[in-house]
């Protein structure tokens, strides 16, 4: 059990089983913002994950329910403050071979990293569209003429005066 990373970081748990070996990040962040997309990120990940073949199955839980897992570690508790938990499974065939074994050790232990620059860019994307919107009103805003309320006089060709009621 670590802390990967200071951002993003939590505990990593590594839970070996006859055919099998899980492995659980816990993942938080400081920022509130950062809890939320992580969370969406990780939903959407799960599913795309779903779609692709022969990779290994992963799962999200929420801070405030470890998976099954890692129940049975002592001092384990659900903290509903952190973004949440994902886990991998890691059967013989993903790792049957020397370059399977470490392409799978090479993404697990890079995820975190992966995770959080993600996070980072849908913030960065977020906020980009956040400011040409801005800009967009502003051109807009800008355009528009004020109107008063003021009468104003006018004049004919012949230099009569008239105000308009």
């Amino acid at each position: 059990m670590r802390k990967p990373t200071q951002d993003g970081g939590g505990n990593c748990y590594i839970v070996p089983k006859g055919d099998r070996v899980t492995v659980v990040f816990a993942v938080d962040f400081a920022d509130e913002t950062d809890k939320a997309v992580t969370r969406i990120f990780l939903q959407e990940f799960v599913e795309a994950q779903r779609s692709v073949n022969n990779c290994p199955p992963a799962n999200f839980s929420r801070g405030a329910e470890p998976p099954m897992e890692i129940q049975s570690i002592p001092n384990i508790d659900g903290n509903p403050d952190i973004a949440g938990f994902i886990s991998f499974t890691i059967f013989k065939s993903h790792i049957g071979t020397t370059p399977k074994k470490k392409e799978a050790t090479k993404l697990l232990v890079h995820f975190l990293t992966y995770l959080q620059y993600h996070v980072k860019a849908t913030k960065t994307y977020m906020h980009m569209r956040m400011r040409n919107k801005v800009n967009a009103l502003l051109q807009v805003l800008n355009r528009a003429t004020q109107t008063s309320n003021e009468t104003k006089a006018k004049k004919t060709i012949t230099g009569k005066t008239w105000v308009k009621k």
